[in-house]
């Protein structure tokens, strides 16, 4: 059988419509690939939040339109704060899992922030670590 005769045929027809749907399939995964949203801007979108009321952080996507503070689950209102991420540990080395802090300015109360879990300053737009630069704990602050 040549390939004429399979094409005619009603098998070669089916065969000829699977390879256009995977040929279509392909074509719209890969637009959507190049023209979509790209892996950083959607990341970016995400954060880690704080509710105000509970203290339980929860990590939110924001969509276009969304205003701060966001829909918490925890509360049922809009008490969700982007929080700061602190990634030391109490020795001063650097954690792998962040812990999510309310900045006393966002919580509009006056005063240093302070992580919960490593007692080190944590300042408003908080930078990532860098080794061997850990910030200065509450005792050392209060010394100066």
């Amino acid at each position: 059988m040549g390939i004429r005769e399979f094409t005619e045929s009603r098998r070669g027809k089916q065969s000829a419509a699977l390879l256009l749907v995977v040929a279509i399939g392909i074509l719209l995964v890969s637009i959507r690939g190049n023209l979509g949203q790209s892996e950083a801007a959607s990341t970016s979108r995400t954060g880690y939040f704080i509710c105000t009321e509970t203290g339980k952080t929860f990590q939110y996507q924001l969509s276009e339109g969304d205003t701060v503070p966001v829909m918490s689950p925890y509360s049922g209102s809009k008490t969700g704060i982007m929080g700061e991420l602190c990634y030391w540990n109490v020795d001063g080395s650097i954690g792998e899992t962040p812990t999510v802090v309310l900045h006393n300015s966002d919580a509009r109360k006056a005063g240093p922030t302070f992580c919960p879990t490593c007692d080190r300053l944590v300042a408003k737009d908080n930078p990532p670590p860098v080794p061997n630069y850990a910030p200065v704990k509450r005792s050392e602050y209060r010394a100066n």
